[in-house]
């Protein structure tokens, strides 16, 4: 007598190896989201490095605050971009500019700041000193 189907190991096995491919992909996934979420908060600040350098140029003085700030064409960087959140205040070099993850570790890895001299650099925890990494590609 000759039995149809599959034994319960083969299901086992085919189960388990669908398991490990959704564990690669979804790992991948989350990878990938951070790296989009803190290229955007680079894309972000650098935006508003630019409205900053627009306004010293005219007015011959930083913001100290979003709501200062001109040439952002109306977007409230106060909010939740992509999993950061934007700060601006004043700072030892006219103004300081940080983008700090929501939720660290899950929705991004890096801090950012930034002042007026341009140059962004990052952090894996909210704390900046003068060997804090440059961003790449960056100036």
């Amino acid at each position: 007598m000759k039995k149809n189907g599959f034994t319960l190991n083969e299901i086992g096995i085919v189960v388990m190896i669908i398991a490990a491919i959704a564990a690669i992909a979804i790992a991948n996934l989350l990878r990938s989201r951070t790296e989009r979420n803190e290229r955007t908060a680079v894309l972000g600040l650098k935006t508003i490095l630019a409205a900053q350098e627009k306004q010293h140029a005219s007015t011959g003085k930083y913001a100290t605050s979003f709501a200062e700030l001109q040439g952002t064409q109306g977007v409230d960087w106060s909010k939740d971009k992509l999993g950061y959140v934007y700060s601006l205040k004043p700072g030892a070099k006219g103004f300081e500019l940080k983008a700090v993850p929501t939720v660290p570790g899950i929705m991004a890895n890096r801090f950012y700041r930034v002042d007026s001299s341009g140059e962004i650099h990052y952090a894996l925890e909210d704390k900046f000193d003068d060997a804090s990494p440059k961003v790449e590609g960056d100036r």
